[in-house]
Parts: structure tokens; C-alpha cells; sequence
């Protein structure tokens, strides 16, 4: 699974946001989450520059067909600050940064 979280947060911040997009991807797909956990349990977290890049990440997923979860956060405007994709996102996810 790959999460990728915004680096225009704070450290702290980005680490809770990617723990709520992994566990918000289990809820929306269940039974990819399965296979993941089964097969694999990889979990990659990456970092988009900010809000806006993650909303380019997402509409290349759905061109895509790539499952997906969105995390926004209420204390942060219901901006959106991570999201969880299914492992098959690996090639469109490549170009990005390790989370730090």
C-alpha cells in the first residue's frame, strides 16, 4: 500500500494524517486491504508538495482505475491531507519522494 501524505505539513502532522488515510483505505476496501495484508503488508509513505498535488495524484487514479482513499482533516478546514492507494499505484506513484 502507498500513502502519500502533504510536506507542507508539519512532521508530526504528516505522520497522523498517513495513519488515518491507511486506516480510512482498510474501511473503504475491505478486501483489498485483505489481499495487501496477506500478501504483502509493504507500506510505502511518500510526500506531494501540498494540497493541490495530492488532488492531481487522485484524478490520475481514477483515469487510471486505481482504488484510493482520501483523508481530510477536520481540525486542518477539511483539507485534504493524505490518501491511501492500492499497491497497484506503484508506477504512478514512482516520481515521488519518500516521506521524511
Amino acid at each position: 500500500m502507498y500513502v502519500v501524505v502533504r510536506k507542507d505539513l508539519q512532521p508530526i502532522v504528516q505522520s497522523i494524517q498517513a495513519g488515518h488515510a491507511a486506516i480510512q483505505f482498510q474501511h473503504d476496501e475491505p478486501q483489498i486491504a485483505k489481499e495487501w495484508h496477506d500478501k504483502s503488508k509493504h507500506l510505502v509513505y511518500l510526500s506531494a508538495k501540498n494540497e493541490n498535488h495530492l488532488m492531481d495524484l487522485i484524478f490520475k487514479s481514477q483515469i487510471k482505475n486505481i482504488k484510493y482513499s482520501v483523508f481530510k482533516e477536520p481540525d486542518i478546514n477539511n483539507e485534504i491531507t493524505a490518501v491511501a492507494f492500492e499497491p497497484k499505484a506503484y508506477r504512478m506513484l514512482a516520481n515521488l519522494p519518500l516521506a521524511n
